[in-house]
C-alpha cells in the first residue's frame, strides 16, 4: 500500500511538472510565436502573405538570442521582443528610416500541445489562398524591382 501511495506521488508531480508554466526561450519565440495575435507593422503584410511566425518572415542570420529577449535586425525593420514573466511579454517594433516605432505590452499564453506562444487579444487570419512570402524580404529589404 506504502510503494502505491509513493508511486502516486511521483507520478502527481511529475505530471504537475510537466504542465506548469515556464517562460519561452527566444529560440522558442522566433520559432513559435504567432505574429497574427498582436498588432505591429507586419498587420497589413499577414492579410496577404502566407506564415504566422518570425521564422517565416525573418531569416535567421537577423536574429539575436539573448537570455530573455528576441532581437530581429533586418535592413529596414527592427524588433525586439522580451519575456518579461511567465505570462507578459514587451514587443518593440520599428521601421527603420521610417516613422513606425511602437512598443507594447501583452499577455501570452504558450499551447501545451503545440508550443505555440499567442497574445488573445487580436487575430489576423491568414487569406485564402495566400501569397509566399519573399524570400529576399526575409533579411528585411523590401525595395520592390
Amino acid at each position: 500500500m506504502k510503494k502505491i501511495i509513493a508511486i502516486t506521488v511521483v507520478l502527481a508531480s511529475v505530471l504537475l511538472a510537466s504542465n506548469s508554466h515556464s517562460k519561452p526561450t527566444p529560440q522558442q519565440v522566433y520559432q513559435y510565436f504567432n505574429m497574427r495575435t498582436v498588432r505591429s507593422s507586419f498587420g497589413p503584410g499577414l492579410k496577404t502573405f502566407c506564415g504566422t511566425y518570425p521564422k517565416d518572415f525573418f531569416n535567421l542570420s537577423t536574429a539575436q538570442f539573448k537570455k530573455n529577449k528576441l532581437i530581429l535586425d533586418a535592413k529596414e525593420d527592427y524588433w525586439l521582443i522580451e519575456i518579461i514573466n511567465d505570462h507578459e511579454l514587451i514587443m518593440i517594433n520599428k521601421i527603420k528610416g521610417g516613422t513606425y516605432n511602437s512598443k507594447s505590452k501583452h499577455k501570452y499564453m504558450v499551447d501545451k500541445v503545440t508550443g505555440e506562444i499567442r497574445c488573445n487579444n487580436f487575430y489576423i487570419p491568414e487569406s485564402t489562398p495566400c501569397k509566399p512570402y519573399p524570400e529576399e524580404w526575409k533579411y528585411g529589404d523590401y525595395n520592390r524591382k
